[in-house]
């Protein structure tokens, strides 16, 4: 076989076997049952936190966060703190700009859901009640600036009640 060949060879290997890895299966969802609770991690360094479940549209949750997570020097519970003077001025960089930073942020979906940040997520903080606008899993994040999650520590639990 000549040199070409069998670069060509491994190179067509190469790309089959890098394809395959990036098949895997999709994972599957938990669906709660009514007066079922379950609870998951929100970790503060990860700019998407799945959750594991899937919302039913038309159904109500109760959303609840305990924990304290850290935005480099700032703790923080999943309502978010007050940010003093020049983290306020670069508000608008927020992942949630109208919300406070580190308020714990939940979506329809995560990075592959459908829409902007701003129309498929709310604030649930520590505590929210509400009815699910659409089927899809659900998934959370601390609300700071994208590029800034390398500074965050600590995580949240959370816990969600079908109702």
């Amino acid at each position: 076989m000549t040199p070409r060949k069998s670069l060509a060879l491994l190179l067509l290997a190469t790309a089959a076997i890098a394809t395959t890895a990036n098949l895997q299966p999709e994972q599957s969802t938990l669906v709660l049952n009514e007066a079922q609770g379950e609870s998951f991690r929100v970790d503060s360094g990860k700019v998407w936190n799945d959750s594991g479940f899937t919302l039913q549209q038309g159904a109500k949750y109760l959303v609840t966060a305990t924990g304290q997570w850290d935005d480099q020097q700032y703790k923080s519970g999943p309502d978010g703190y007050d940010a003093p003077w020049i983290l306020r001025k670069l508000g608008w960089l927020k992942r949630m700009p109208a919300e406070k930073y580190f308020a714990l942020i939940c979506c329809y979906g995560g990075k592959q859901g459908e829409g902007k940040e701003s129309e498929r997520c709310w604030k649930a903080g520590s505590k929210v009640e509400f009815v699910a606008e659409r089927t899809a899993e659900m998934s959370c994040f601390a609300n700071d600036v994208k590029g800034f999650y390398w500074n965050n520590h600590g995580a949240l639990e959370v816990k969600i009640v079908k109702e």
